[in-house]
């Protein structure tokens, strides 16, 4: 029994140290990061992705991925980003590109 004990506190340490590290990398990275749900929802944005966008974190948190890509990106770039939205929300790898949001040419690097 406590030898139960013990794999589940290591394994609770080694997450919360693994949560640890991904915040920090999250918060400091020079980097726009987007992290958003299977269902295509906002989770976060890190200081990073405001900065180049101009925009601040509550324009995006809670919001669906499709809306902002609806009202920020150019008209051209729409139907290109909804493909490799719909693409990565199937699992698979896209191509990293360029597109306009916002007004400004960003690079987006899916993971």
């Amino acid at each position: 029994m406590s030898n139960k004990l013990i794999d589940k506190n290591r394994t609770i340490n080694e997450l919360s140290d693994s949560e640890r590290k991904f915040s920090e990398i999250f918060i400091n990275s020079p980097f726009g990061i987007v992290c958003f749900s299977k269902l295509g929802k906002i989770v976060d944005v890190n200081p990073a992705f405001c900065k180049i966008v101009d925009m601040p974190r509550e324009e995006f948190v809670g919001k669906a991925v499709i809306s902002l890509i609806k009202n920020r990106l150019s008209v051209k770039d729409i139907p290109i980003m909804l493909n490799r939205l719909k693409t990565l929300l199937l699992g698979k790898l896209v191509e990293p590109y360029e597109l306009e949001f916002n007004g400004k040419i960003v690079e987006f690097h899916p993971p």
